[in-house]
């Protein structure tokens, strides 16, 4: 109705599209699993900037309840996103691959988490007559919102 899921996923699809692929080559070299476990670990930690930054900027345009509101959102969000990283990878606890399932799973909730968090802070800035973030100018634009 008022676009907010297309704008998450265009922005999901921006953010996704920044990410080092984790099969990336090395030449004729195939890659180790443990060098794959290392980029799934970089990758979320560049979701988790992007998401950092976005909570951090949206926080700074409230007040009172609704910043109350978002810090416990942030909490609770955080608890659920590693107990769903845990069930997602629990099957390959022990393996080489765990630490990919679980940092991927990881990945995938955060970047969808600070798209959700950019959609917030757009709407504020535009209920304030602000500048909404010009990655998503575009998904507006040839949204419906």
């Amino acid at each position: 109705l008022t676009g907010k899921a297309e704008a998450i996923a265009s922005y999901s699809k921006i953010i996704e599209s920044e990410a080092t692929p984790l099969l990336k080559s090395k030449g004729d070299e195939p890659m180790t699993q443990a060098e794959i476990n290392r980029v799934a670990s970089d990758n979320l930690d560049a979701a988790k900037d992007r998401m950092t930054s976005v909570l951090d900027e949206l926080l700074a345009h409230l007040d009172g309840e609704e910043k109350a509101a978002f810090v416990e959102s942030q909490r609770a969000w955080e608890s659920y996103c590693l107990e769903q990283a845990e069930a997602s990878a629990i099957s390959h606890r022990g393996g080489s691959i765990y630490p990919l399932i679980f940092f991927s799973e990881m990945e995938s909730l955060t970047v969808d988490r600070a798209a959700r968090l950019q959609v917030e802070l757009d709407q504020l800035r535009r209920l304030r007559g602000e500048s909404p973030n010009l990655l998503l100018l575009r998904t507006y634009s040839s949204g419906s919102e």
